[in-house]
């Protein structure tokens, strides 16, 4: 039974505007390997994320998926394709792949290639070059991640509803905070309750880091006590068809002190002049130097990233941030547009003594930035 997350219109204006890029770049084919990008033009998903698959896109007809065969399953539900070419468990993925791409008569084409999927090794790149060595093999980086970043209606459904379980999770997350509570249980907590809920398949489990770990950032639970005066650091997703609306949240067993305080206000602060500023036309740099404004007066005093904000949207493990690279930072001149979803990770740390902040992830609208997740932190 074909699942049919999205409809074929959905699909086809999102193929043709790669094939639009495609023309621009003057490119004959494109070869993917990302798993979100596959999953974003063909459908095909899978918790199996790991075995090798390309996506060869041409300027006419269907794209051709290659698949490891035990996949056969999962394509035929999940893909609006009408087949796939598969390889078996005794084929060589790489040589398989190059005689289709002869097949294709693409041999000596000007083949575009994703060389920053995760999932291809350079190992696996120099082989392809070595088969199909007539080809001229041009970079295409970030092709289909930079057009997925601005989201179709259909998508932003997604996403809100992930947005929903995110904060369904949260929400259990901090009842069960209390002295004495076990890292691992608020895990649990947040984990049963989105999966409740409905959540599909999460990209990354919850974070917990309590006391100095939260001052740590990336930190995990460690089986600890939650204790008088520990801070304690929260970060999680729901997840709905592929689509992530994270969130960050922090507080601590008893009363906050002075410096926490300020802290946490000033990343509350700093929260609130990104949303008002992150509006279509506006340059990224200049929310993240308006932002900067708010963070600079603890920023002696703290270890913080200064990205104020990264693109999320389809998302496989072992993260939810999009490869697109489009980051709300001094260094980005580009501009922000409607359709765009940003999760904004504001935690101001201590180095191995605390964590205190708060996230939001935003929704860029015609009419500004929309707050999904962290308005009621």
């Amino acid at each position: 039974m074909k699942e049919n997350w999205f409809s074929s219109a959905e699909y086809q204006r999102r193929l043709e505007s790669v094939r639009a890029e495609m023309k621009l770049r003057e490119l004959d084919a494109l070869l993917i390997f990302s798993p979100a990008n596959v999953y974003y033009l063909t459908g095909h998903h899978s918790i199996d994320s790991w075995e090798f698959r390309a996506l060869v896109i041409m300027h006419h007809g269907e794209p051709v998926l290659f698949l490891y065969s035990f996949e056969r399953g999962r394509f035929v539900a999940s893909s609006w394709l009408t087949d796939a070419v598969f390889y078996g468990p005794m084929d060589d993925p790489v040589s398989r792949l190059a005689g289709t791409i002869h097949d294709l008569n693409l041999g000596a084409s000007r083949l575009g290639i994703e060389l920053n999927a995760s999932n291809l090794s350079v190992a696996t790149y120099q082989r392809i070059v070595e088969h199909v060595s007539k080809a001229k093999l041009i970079g295409a980086d970030r092709l289909v991640d930079r057009i997925r970043m601005v989201k179709s209606d259909a998508e932003l459904a997604c996403v809100r509803r992930a947005a929903e379980l995110t904060n369904i999770g949260l929400r259990a997350a901090r009842e069960e905070i209390h002295s004495g509570v076990f890292d691992y249980e608020i895990v649990a907590a947040a984990t049963n309750a989105m999966f409740r809920a409905g959540s599909h398949q999460l990209v990354m489990q919850p974070t917990v880091a309590v006391g100095y770990r939260s001052g740590l950032s990336h930190s995990q639970h460690d089986s600890l006590h939650a204790q008088k005066g520990d801070s304690i650091f929260i970060e999680l997703s729901g997840n709905y068809r592929h689509y992530s609306a994270p969130v960050m949240y922090t507080t601590t067993i008893g009363p906050l002190d002075d410096e926490r305080a300020e802290f946490l206000d000033v990343a509350h602060r700093t929260a609130e002049v990104i949303v008002e500023h992150a509006k279509p036309g506006v340059r990224a740099c200049d929310v993240a130097d308006k932002a900067l404004e708010t963070v600079r007066s603890i920023q002696d005093r703290i270890q913080f990233h200064y990205n104020f904000g990264y693109s999320v949207g389809i998302s496989f493990p072992p993260h939810w941030l999009e490869e697109s690279y489009f980051h709300i930072r001094a260094s980005n001149e580009e501009r922000l547009q409607a359709g765009m979803v940003f999760h904004l990770p504001l935690t101001m740390r201590v180095l191995g003594k605390y964590g205190v902040g708060t996230s939001r992830t935003i929704e860029i609208t015609e009419q500004g930035a929309q707050v999904l997740t962290g308005q009621h932190n």
